[in-house]
């Protein structure tokens, strides 16, 4: 069984804005804007991995990020002048209960920090 889910971020240049799949405090995934990049990063216990790095990408501000999720990969993607690419993705188990712990599922959520402004937009 297949499934997907997509949140979009715009961030302003000087704010920190993204998209997080969350398991518990021991282990979270991440797409997000930082200092015009587009960044995706996975944090296991007390280990902080970047999975990749898309450089310049914040245009005029903005930058367009999502997760897709299928059964067996999260993949962290940033809307580019070619269309949607991949920056970055990471087995489910990762986060799942069997490496991390903590309870069934995961929260999919977005999160900003900064001075400016940071907007979401949700699909319909």
């Amino acid at each position: 069984m297949c499934f997907c889910c997509t949140l979009c971020a715009m961030c302003l240049f000087e704010s920190m804005a993204g998209v997080s799949v969350y398991q518990i405090k021991d282990g979270r995934a991440d797409v997000y804007c930082e200092d015009g990049d587009v960044v995706a990063k996975v944090r296991i216990r007390s280990l902080d991995v970047e999975l990749g790095r898309l450089k310049k990408a914040v245009k005029q501000g903005k930058a367009e990020i999502r997760v897709d999720a299928d059964e067996a990969r999260y993949h962290f993607m940033c809307n580019t002048a070619k269309g949607w690419k991949e920056i970055g993705s990471i087995e489910c188990t990762m986060l799942s209960t069997e490496v991390v712990g903590g309870f069934t599922g995961v929260i999919i959520g977005m999160f900003a920090e900064g001075n400016d402004t940071a907007t979401f937009t949700l699909p319909e």
